[in-house]
């Protein structure tokens, strides 16, 4: 679209050019590839490849920050409330901010 070009048209060729050119691979070929591509593994680029202990160590890590976020917010939610208030004998005052 960018070059002005029919897009459905460039995309019908090159349908037709990869089915004349896969046409005309062997049977045979293409069975024996399969057998041979079962026995290697895949490549992955060390960019997308994720590792499983990197990854368990990035949880955990995450895990206890967010625990002790929890602690300290519940910490400061308690102890404020605990502080605010005092009394003397039946009266009890509450400090506003």
């Amino acid at each position: 679209k960018y070059l002005g070009l029919d897009g459905e048209k460039m995309v019908d060729e090159f349908n037709e050019f990869l089915f004349d050119f896969t046409s005309k691979i062997p049977v045979e070929e293409i069975e024996k590839a399969k057998e041979n591509n079962q026995n290697v593994k895949e490549v992955v680029s060390p960019y997308t490849q994720v590792s499983k202990e990197n990854n368990k160590f990035k949880v955990l890590i995450i895990s206890i920050f967010v625990v002790l976020v929890l602690v300290v917010v519940g910490y400061l939610i308690v102890s404020g409330i605990q502080h605010d208030d005092f009394s003397d004998g039946t009266t009890t005052y509450v400090v506003r901010r």
